[in-house]
């Protein structure tokens, strides 16, 4: 997991790298490196969302047009 810190009262923003342990519901820092081993993908695109209003107005007479 990536924790974003985003806002810190006495240093600078910076992600951190780490680790859930699910049986003790706590994260945990990873070691510089741990994960150096593994072939991260790029993050995926979001699908577009179609809003009510662009549905609409591809409408005519109750039907969908295309």
């Amino acid at each position: 997991a990536e924790l974003i810190i985003a806002k810190h009262r006495n240093g600078e923003p910076s992600t951190v790298r780490c680790a859930f342990l699910g049986k003790y519901s706590r994260f945990e820092q990873l070691a510089p490196g741990a994960l150096d081993e593994f072939d991260f993908d790029e993050p995926q695109q979001a699908p577009k969302v179609t809003s009510m209003a662009e549905r609409y107005r591809g409408m005519k007479g109750g039907r969908a047009n295309g």
